[in-house]
Parts: C-alpha cells; structure tokens; sequence
C-alpha cells in the first residue's frame, strides 16, 4: 500500500508542477516537457495490467513512431526497470517499420493517420500514447495535453478495454477522461 502511495504522489507532484513546452531544452535528453511525459510513461506502466503472455520474459518494449522529440527523452528510462524488465526503446521511422512492443507513442506525421495506425495494432495488447489534441477521441489510449501551462494525460477507457489493457482506478482520478467520436 505504501508503495502505490508513493507512485501516486510521485505521479501528483508530476501534475503540478511539469513545466510545459515553453522551457529550455537539455541537449541530448530532449525537451524538459518530453523528460516530464516519459517520467509519466515510467510511472503509469505500474498501473497498467496487460493480459498474460503479453509482456516477454525479458524485455519490455516501447516503440516511438515518427520522428518527434520524445525519443531521446524514453532512451533516457532505458537503465530502470519497467513491470520487472528491461525496457528496450526501439525507433520505428515509418509504418511498415513496426514491429510487436507493449507502448507505442505515436508522433505527429503527415505519413500516417491516426486510423492507419490504429487499424495496423487492432486489438493487440499495445498501450497507445499520443500528445496531440483529440488523439484520445480517435482511440489512443493515453494522450499528453497542455492545460494550464501543464502536462497532463487524457484516457480512453474504452480503447484500453479493446486493447484488453486494464487501467488502474488510481490512475484513471488523476487522468481526463476521454470517449471516442
């Protein structure tokens, strides 16, 4: 109990006080808002439940689609440890470049729509996380939103249940909560 506590607080004080996209950049770790949304893909991952089977033995994957600037943010989380595994990050620069992960953040493109995206996953296991505007109502499970000078997430619920994801209620207080169109 104490432990899930502790995520929440950690996850609360990301809440109030995440700088948004105004602020500095640290060369080489991408921007401080990019470092503040991949401490949140760190700590959301606990509350997450996937099926069984859906996480291998030993690494745990999270793909980035599109060229965007929360890629070296993630490569920064690749030395702890995510639901007891090694977190691989793996760059997908195209559609046809996927391959299986547990999260794929999904960067704005002109090459892809968010439909295509989705369509290629169907129903398999994979934690969907976007950071643009009504990417939840279009069925990303979890997207990154600005309010109020910050960060915060919305869920689709009912995305992460075709997903066969299970979302923790602790998480789902602190989250918008997002339908789809």
């Amino acid at each position: 109990m104490r432990s899930i506590c502790g995520w929440l607080t950690g996850i609360g004080l990301l809440l109030l006080f995440a700088p948004s996209a105004c602020c500095d950049d640290q060369p080489g770790v991408g921007s401080i808002e990019h470092q503040v949304k991949s401490a949140f893909i760190h700590k959301m991952v606990n509350f997450i439940e996937w099926p069984a089977g859906a996480i291998p033995d030993e690494d745990f994957v999270i793909g980035v689609l599109g060229d965007g600037p929360i890629f070296p943010a993630l490569v920064s989380i690749r030395d702890r440890s995510l639901k007891g595994r090694k977190p691989v990050i793996k760059h997908f620069r195209h559609l046809d470049d996927m391959q299986a992960c547990q999260i794929l953040f999904i960067n704005p493109s002109l090459e892809y729509t968010t439909a295509e995206v989705l369509a290629r996953i169907g129903d398999s296991p994979v934690l969907t996380i976007g950071e643009a505007d009504g990417l939840a109502s279009q069925g990303v499970i979890v997207n990154f939103v600005i309010i109020d000078n910050r960060v915060r997430f919305e869920v689709n619920v009912t995305a992460a249940d075709r997903a066969d994801l299970r979302v923790s209620s602790k998480l789902l207080r602190l989250a918008l909560i997002a339908g789809e169109e």
